[in-house]
């Protein structure tokens, strides 16, 4: 089974932002989603504050085992790129909102789909300062390796 790498319907995130700054904070996340579809996860962390924190629906201790002390774990389960489709986005403010269906092949050859809501929240400086991932989490974790 092939996945095309990438992001379809950007329009609906890029049309998201109305003033100046939730334009830039839009054009972010964008580049967060390209990113992370192309396998580079530091897309992410490269716009995080250094206070910014980030925090994934059912990512506990002990759902994740040996994977919790591992910061590149989902960047090594993912390391065959992703297709992100947009299917609705808000820029409001600070917040950028996103809702999106994912799929890709994981490193151990396993086909991987989900469905998510990202809330990105930003600085004055157009920095990442939170982000929250809703996803169905037994849909990741039925191909954690």
């Amino acid at each position: 089974m092939n996945v095309q790498i990438g992001v379809t319907n950007a329009e609906r995130l890029e049309a998201a932002g109305r003033t100046p700054e939730e334009q830039r904070n839009v054009r972010t996340v964008l580049a967060v989603y390209e990113s992370i579809a192309r396998s580079d996860f530091s897309g992410m962390a490269s716009r995080l504050a250094p206070d910014g924190t980030t925090w994934v629906v059912g990512f506990t201790p002990e759902r994740l085992g040996k994977h919790a002390t591992n910061p590149n774990f989902v960047a090594e389960l993912f390391c065959n790129g992703m297709h992100f489709d947009i299917r609705q986005a808000v820029a409001e403010g600070n917040r950028v909102f996103v809702e999106w269906d994912d799929e890709c092949i994981t490193r151990g050859g396993k086909h991987y789909q989900n469905t998510g809501i990202g809330l990105f929240e930003f600085n004055d400086a157009g920095q990442i300062t939170s982000y929250r991932e809703y996803i169905h989490p037994d849909n990741f974790f039925a191909v954690l390796e």
